[in-house]
């Protein structure tokens, strides 16, 4: 008899979510603070170097770090306005400690984004 209590209120619930309207998810990007946080530092490389004359500029992100919050916080902190943003990870790999070979570390994962401005528009970092 509890059992079927149980199975009831269970059904209750159940439907209850079913009925029940959600609410629109809110599309506003989060406070400026948060997306400042985002960017770790630019990446200065040769394949940087490359992309940045076709106006392509890469940045180290937070894992955390969404298209819409690394576009906000480059209109803050650049004053630019990009175009596209597309993301690459790299996972941490293994690495035995130079002293102690036994000792296995792992680096730590990295997330990058590159970033692509209108034709003309630069990013000076000095």
């Amino acid at each position: 008899m509890i059992f079927s209590l149980q199975k009831k209120a269970v059904r209750k619930m159940i439907q209850a979510r079913k009925t029940k309207k959600t609410l629109p998810k809110e599309k506003s990007v989060s406070s400026g603070i948060h997306a400042m946080n985002c960017i770790i530092a630019p990446i200065a490389s040769e394949k940087s170097a490359k992309l940045s004359a076709q106006s392509i500029y890469m940045f180290a992100v937070e894992q955390f770090a969404t298209k819409p919050l690394v576009m906000e916080a480059m209109t803050i902190l650049y004053k630019v306005k990009p175009v596209d943003v597309r993301f690459s990870k790299a996972a941490g790999k293994l690495k035995r400690h130079p002293a102690n070979p036994r000792v296995i570390g792992k680096t730590s994962k990295v997330k990058k984004a590159f970033v692509q401005l209108k034709r003309g528009d630069i990013i000076s970092f000095t």
